[in-house]
């Protein structure tokens, strides 16, 4: 998980559906980077994380996130509430696969088993489930991960925003049009 460490966010769920995963992945490592944001929420997160010893990492805020992304297989994304995650859309235009709560904007990004995997909100076996399915299957992981990128270059890239925005601005005008004869 990349972002501030914020109850909303759902490190806890992801916490909680981590002994389903390490049963089917045991060498698994999960890193939560960013800083805690909320009185109390460091303490809660590291007591749910110390059974599980070294699988569970706080980096803490890093200014070098775009040099960690090539490590990481899959991006989770557990937020009980969500906009649309800036982390969710970088980490895709690298070509990282996710599985996401669906909530907010996730599922205007993701397209469910096409570019990424969507779960439904605070349910950690469905979490739990829909990572170890990606990481039991390379070519899964592959395939989602190159979608994504492509998803992101073609919906979110500077050039069609720029397309998308001087369609509006045709569009527009062509709607309020002036008459001849009228001002």
């Amino acid at each position: 998980m990349i972002g501030s460490l914020y109850r909303i966010k759902g490190h806890a769920l992801l916490l909680s559906a981590l002994p389903r995963i390490l049963k089917s992945i045991p060498a698994l490592r999960v890193a939560f980077i960013g800083a805690f944001k909320e009185p109390d929420v460091e303490e809660e997160l590291r007591a749910l994380a110390e059974p599980f010893g070294r699988a569970v990492v706080f980096t803490g805020f890093r200014a070098d996130v775009q040099e960690l992304l090539p490590a990481v297989d899959v991006l989770a994304v557990p937020s009980h509430y969500e906009g649309l995650s800036l982390t969710l859309c970088e980490a895709m235009a690298c070509g990282i696969p996710a599985v996401a709560t669906r909530v907010g904007g996730n599922p205007e990004v993701i397209d469910h088993g096409l570019n990424g995997l969507l779960v439904p909100p605070r349910d950690p076996d469905a979490l739990a489930d829909a990572i170890v399915s990606l990481f039991g299957d390379d070519e899964l992981r592959r395939r989602l991960g190159t979608a994504a990128r492509q998803t992101i270059i073609d919906r979110f890239s500077i050039a069609t925003m720029v397309s998308r925005y001087t369609d509006l601005y045709d569009e527009l005008l062509r709607i309020k049009k002036p008459r001849p004869g009228e001002v």
